[in-house]
């Protein structure tokens, strides 16, 4: 007992202390005297806690005051205080008073004024001028608007004498009158405690609302501790009440938020608050709990909740005394069948004890706040509710903790006893996926070196050699599609198969498979049939995962069908799917195999002598498949007759886009006759004689990619690694068009020598095409982010290559063109990777030097000559200025006429030394002309250096690079002046003031 009373005074001295009583010495009735005090000099706000002037059910104004008949007070009140609490004098809690208070000052500084609300409403003047309204005091209940919303001002005093004046009314609430009383300070004093009460309340709400949504996420994970969700619920009611006390963050932020919807939440949250709190009890400690009492206080708590929301303020109000009773009881409750329950020594009890003690004192502490026993206080249940959640969250964690680590020891032993499995099941897979991997290159090699055979890449073949050779190229092509199938199994299990979505054709991608499954049929009697009407609905889906659901259905029946027909069928139904469906007229398949066939290496007949082949992975590739589309795939058959195998997709709104379905995915897995293919596509030989450069460790690729590119006229550079391909790019004068560059090599992997090469060549010059068996989107992104314009996935078709070369060489020389015109440094000084990114308007601003160089007397000269010797002239001098000024790490940005104007990034002392070497190259031309009869010619320079804007102008069908700024112009007048100054080279100031050693020149 002693121990209990130890603890309970330490609770109650924090209390005992914030509940301090305010000095008496500078009050007097209806006056405060502070003239003694400067209020710059205090840390904290002086609240008007004093005898104020009351005016009973009057609305007087300042000058009331100063006629010939002064009203007379009915009675000095003190504030804070409710004006029906008086000992000696009645008022009715409804009603209207105006409050007067004389304030004498120590200057006439600034002072800001600070409130929390009034009951219900409050009007302040302020030597008869109006300075705050918080709602509108009124006469009678349709006159009055309540808002007890917290308010701050400013005021500047003309003089040290102030007179206050309150109106307040109130015809809503169970208490009326000034609850708090006006403080007064420093405007930094003021708004110092403001911060801190916002910073305070903030933290309040943001703990109680994290706390709460962390164990409705406990719930959420484990729904049979209820003890958490009713834990959560109740902080999270908590937080929300946090917004509609002390300062009031939602009606204050919600300006036009009702003060009769705030009413509601502060008692709705604490009228709900307490049933939500003792069902947690009752989930907590089961064991010492009478359920029908708490049902009983959630029974009482809806009764209360419905008359706050259907009574009205001034009648509701006056019930949560009678709750806070009830909350008493509770408390009372919980201490006894906790000191009961003590006997049993539960886990937790005693902290849950101590916490409720904590909290019962705070909640005792408002109620007499509330109730104005205590005056000069703050709410402290925030306070200590905080204090109670984190020893109830740390009671919560402790047995959440013993029932964790109950399931964990029960957890391990599951994982012990599953390892073995798990590791033999990895095992297979890695095995499956590694070799299917290691196959695919070797795979790469024989169907490409028997494609360029039979191409003609060794000479015309003899007919039976080149049908030998389309069977080699048939059967690996099988392979292939056998070795992607297990590829496509190891990655479903790993999920990590992703598919596009967009509009496709289900009608073209249905002729294009059955096209292609004619290879299948062989010597069988089999008619294939799309009986898809042409304008059939688009699916939504993954354009080459769709065809590889339709090809693997259309091989399936065909394998299993000696004769008759194999027919695509589809319709859309109500649900917004539309139904696609490969029946066949083939063995059938016993119904009792319905599910088993979609199993993995699951086949009808596993017997060694079946007459069917195949792994067994094919449908169930197709099933995953077809889920990853949110589709489903059923089976109907009948053994002798056929099957029916249906999928479902969903049906776009959007027409897929007219172009034929992407064959290239496709191409690779079919097996189909190759003296035909070799027929269909013969990519036209370039104008150019263009140069590619092959990086393969492997010398079958290297042989393969040389004999399909050699017989398309393109001259060929092999390097077997990266380093070997990195020499021949620094030493070859002249660069290769294109590179095509495998990525897993020995000691520099193709990432590596992408990203080298990317440092000195732009993607635009020199395309780089990477070659990978891996097709992993992590992969392919790597490729692209260190610098590869594409990829090629092996085994690859020599159509999809040499169409994938054309495009890209045809896209670089475009590039290349357009640099003739627009200079690639002006691209990248606007911050573009291509002439492709350019946008009219784009610009920038940089530091650069600027030459402009101009042909003296042109005018007079060109009249001399006609118009094609003024082109051959002008072009015969431009040649020899231009690689001067590339040289010295300038660009000419445009040519103007016989002008040049070129600009230097990188510092002035580049642009000088360009223009030395111009005027060298023009007496070497001079010399040219004066040997062939013509009059030398002589060409003034100026130089400045300056901030210049670079960008884009013109409209919308035709705009131009260009460079804008008065540096521009200045470098132009300045070579105007080279003839008066009898100077072949002036330079501004700037520009000298840019050049690090300016005595490596002669000027003057």
């Amino acid at each position: 007992m002693k121990k209990f009373k130890h603890v309970l005074f330490i609770i109650l001295l924090p209390i005992l202390l914030l509940t301090e009583l305010s000095s008496e010495t500078l009050k007097k009735n209806g006056i405060l005297d502070l003239s003694d005090f400067d209020l710059s000099k205090q840390d904290k706000p002086i609240p008007l806690d004093t005898y104020w002037e009351f005016y009973w059910k009057k609305f007087y104004l300042s000058s009331d005051f100063y006629g010939e008949t002064k009203p007379r007070p009915d009675i000095y009140m003190e504030v804070p205080s409710t004006w029906q609490n008086l000992n000696n004098q009645f008022f009715d809690k409804q009603g209207f008073a105006t409050y007067r208070l004389r304030v004498f000052l120590h200057d006439t500084n600034p002072i800001s004024f600070y409130t929390k609300g009034m009951g219900t409403n409050l009007r302040l003047f302020i030597n008869g001028e109006l300075a705050v309204e918080v709602g509108k005091p009124g006469k009678t209940v349709f006159e009055s608007i309540p808002n007890s919303t917290p308010t701050s001002f400013t005021y500047f005093p003309k003089t040290k004498d102030l007179e206050l004046i309150v109106h307040i009314s109130n015809f809503h609430y169970r208490m009326s009158g000034f609850w708090y009383p006006l403080e007064i300070g420093t405007p930094k004093l003021i708004n110092r405690k403001l911060h801190y009460s916002y910073f305070l309340e903030f933290c309040l709400f943001a703990s109680m609302f994290m706390m709460g949504l962390y164990h409705i996420g406990i719930y959420s994970n484990r729904r049979q501790a209820l003890e958490a969700l009713y834990f959560g619920l109740f902080c999270l009611i908590f937080a929300l009440r946090t917004l509609v006390l002390g300062e009031k963050f939602l009606p204050s932020y919600f300006e036009g938020m009702p003060w009769e919807l705030t009413l509601k939440i502060e008692y709705l949250s604490f009228y709900l608050g307490l049933p939500i709190f003792m069902f947690y009890y009752l989930h907590l400690f089961k064991q010492i709990n009478y359920p029908k009492f708490i049902y009983f206080i959630g029974a009482m708590a809806a009764l209360f909740s419905l008359f706050v929301l259907f009574g009205t303020s001034f009648y509701y109000t006056h019930s949560v005394q009678a709750y806070q009773l009830l909350t008493l009881s509770c408390i009372v409750y919980i201490l006894a069948t906790l000191l009961k329950g003590s006997k049993f020594n539960l886990p937790g009890s005693k902290l849950f004890i101590f916490s409720l003690l904590i909290f019962s004192t705070t909640i005792i502490h408002d109620f007499l706040y509330s109730n104005q026993i205590i005056i000069h206080s703050i709410h402290l249940a925030p306070f200590g509710f905080i204090s109670f959640i984190f020893l109830q969250s740390y009671l919560l964690s402790k047995n959440f903790s013993i029932a964790f680590s109950t399931t964990e020891r029960l957890g391990i032993e599951l994982k012990e006893k599953n390892e073995a499995l798990t590791k033999l099941d990895k095992l297979k897979d890695d095995f499956l996926a590694n070799t299917s991997h290691e196959l695919k290159t070797p795979l790469n090699g024989i169907i490409g070196l028997s494609e360029s055979l039979l191409d003609g890449a060794a000479g015309k073949l003899p007919e039976k050699v080149a049908y030998n050779l389309s069977l080699i190229i048939t059967s690996g092509k099988r392979l292939s599609n056998l070795v992607n199938d297990i590829l496509d199994f190891s990655k479903m299990r790993s999920n990590e198969i992703k598919v596009s979505k967009k509009p496709v054709d289900i009608y073209s991608i249905s002729n294009l498979v059955l096209t292609l499954s004619e290879a299948l049929i062989q010597k069988k009697n089999i008619t294939l049939k799309n009986s898809i009407p042409q304008d059939f609905p688009s699916a939504i889906g993954d354009e080459n995962r769709i065809q590889q659901i339709l090809y693997n259905l259309v091989g399936n029946a065909i394998k299993f069908t000696d004769s008759g027909e194999v027919e695509i069928r589809a319709e859309v139904k109500e649900d917004s799917f539309m139904y696609i469906s490969i029946s066949d007229t083939g063995i059938g398949i016993p119904e009792d195999k319905f599910e088993a066939i979609f199993k993995s290496f699951e086949q009808i007949d596993s017997s060694s002598d079946r007459t069917y082949g195949g792994t067994g992975l094919g449908l169930t590739v197709t099933r995953q498949l077809v889920e990853l589309h949110d589709g489903k795939i059923t089976l109907e058959s009948t053994l002798g007759e056929g099957s029916t195998f249906t999928f479902s997709l969903p049906v776009s709104q959007e027409k897929a886009s007219s172009k034929e379905p992407q064959e290239e995915s496709i191409l690779t897995r079919l097996s189909e006759n190759p003296l035909e293919l070799a027929e269909q596509i013969t990519l036209n030989k370039g104008e150019f004689n263009y140069k590619i450069l092959i990086v393969d460790d492997e010398p079958i690729n290297l042989q393969v990619l040389s004999n399909h590119l050699s017989l398309h006229n393109y001259s060929i550079l092999q390097a077997s690694n990266g380093q070997e391909a990195l020499d021949i790019l620094s030493k070859s004068p002249v660069i290769p068009d294109l590179i095509l560059l495998d990525v897993m090599m020995p000691k520099m992997t193709g990432y590596e020598v992408c990203k080298k090469i990317r440092e000195n060549y732009n993607a635009n010059i020199l395309p780089i095409v990477l070659l990978t068996a891996k097709n992993q989107i992590n992969d392919l992104v790597q490729g692209f982010i260190h610098g590869a314009n594409d990829y090629l996935t092996k085994p690859f078709s020599k159509d999809e290559l040499l169409t994938r070369i054309k495009n890209h060489l045809n896209l670089s020389k475009t590039s290349g063109a357009y640099e003739k015109f627009v200079p690639q440094e002006f691209i990248k000084l606007i911050n573009k990777d291509s002439i492709i990114d350019v946008k009219l308007g784009d610009h920038s601003e940089k530091y650069m030097s600027v030459l402009f160089s101009d042909i003296r007397s042109f005018t007079t000269l060109s009249e001399t000559m006609s118009p094609r010797e003024n082109f051959n002239f002008i072009n015969s001098y431009l040649k020899r200025m231009s690689p001067i000024i590339q040289e010295h790490r300038g660009f000419i940005d445009k040519y103007i006429g016989d002008a040049i104007m070129a600009l230097f990034p990188t510092n002035a002392e580049d642009a000088i030394k360009a223009s030395i070497e111009m005027q060298k190259a023009l007496l070497d031309y001079n010399d040219h002309r004066n040997n062939s009869g013509y009059e030398p010619i002589e060409v003034g320079m100026g130089l400045n250096t300056g901030e210049l804007i670079l960008g884009t102008v013109g409209g919308e069908f035709r705009m131009d690079g260009t460079v804008i700024s008065d540096s521009v112009n200045l470098a132009s007048r300045i070579e105007g002046l080279t003839k008066y100054f009898g100077a072949n080279i002036i330079i501004s100031e700037y520009c000298l003031n840019d050049v690090i050693n300016p005595s490596i020149f002669n000027y003057r």
